[in-house]
């Protein structure tokens, strides 16, 4: 897979209409709002560096709104679990502020369960998919699997590791 050679037009394309934001995606850019330190230091963020948090953040900044599903907020609630002691609390805070304004796309359980993607890609990948009607949104993901199945069924998706790769091509 490569680069889309339009991310620019997907932005212009989409800034009004919004981007639905991935799991992991998601989870880095709450524990960075958070605190960035945190990012480095928690096992489902250790991935990621605080630069991509800010990437990520101005990425985000850039649309209208912000989608999440269900499925996408209760895994990152279950995977915020990791976070221990008086920092969930502080967490959970910047969670609900973070979310309260994001817009809420759902597809139903039995649509979900019934496509084969579901054997495939599980519950919260398959609900977007499926539930990313073009041109509502625009999909931000760092699974390649996913943005490989919504670029097979012609759906916006722009891979984070693109945007990764671009802004470290861009540093001097």
């Amino acid at each position: 897979m490569t680069a889309p050679p339009a991310i620019g037009a997907f932005v212009a394309k989409y800034f009004s209409r919004g981007v639905l934001v991935d799991t992991n995606l998601l989870l880095l850019y709450l524990t960075g709002r958070f605190d960035r330190r945190l990012i480095g230091t928690f096992k489902r963020t250790q991935h990621y560096t605080p630069e991509d948090f800010d990437l990520l953040a101005g990425f985000i900044a850039r649309f209208r709104w912000t989608f999440i599903t269900p499925h996408i907020l209760a895994e990152v609630s279950n995977l915020a679990q990791g976070i221990k002691g008086p920092q969930r609390s502080g967490f959970l805070r910047t969670f609900v502020q973070a979310l309260t304004p994001a817009k809420e796309h759902w597809i139903a359980k039995n649509t979900i369960l019934s496509s084969p993607l579901f054997v495939m890609l599980g519950a919260t990948d398959t609900g977007f998919i499926l539930g990313a009607p073009q041109p509502e949104f625009l999909v931000l993901t760092d699974d390649f699997r996913a943005a490989h199945a919504l670029e097979t069924a012609r759906r916006a998706v722009i891979n984070f590791n693109h945007l990764r790769q671009l802004n470290w091509l861009a540093r001097p």
